[in-house]
């Protein structure tokens, strides 16, 4: 799943993993994870600030180009 033309970087969004198990008899369950909205919910601005914060080893890897695209979405106003 992607997220495409997105124009407010502050809203947030939220996930929810799950499998599909096909049993050998034909029937199918899904599973779920946990979700809660407080532990589940993003903006595209907290997880830009929070890859800032907390993983300054990938970021000083980035480029230029990715740095600036990665400010732009922490700042809350990406091109």
């Amino acid at each position: 799943m992607a997220l495409v033309d997105i124009v407010d970087y502050t809203k947030a969004y939220s996930a929810r993993g799950y499998i599909e198990v096909q049993y050998a008899d034909g029937t199918t369950e899904y599973i779920y994870t946990d979700y809660n909205e407080a532990d589940n919910s993003r903006s595209i601005q907290q997880v830009a600030q929070n890859l800032i914060a907390t993983d300054a080893a990938a970021y000083e890897a980035m480029t230029t180009t990715q740095k600036a695209i990665i400010d732009g979405y922490a700042a809350g106003n990406a091109q």
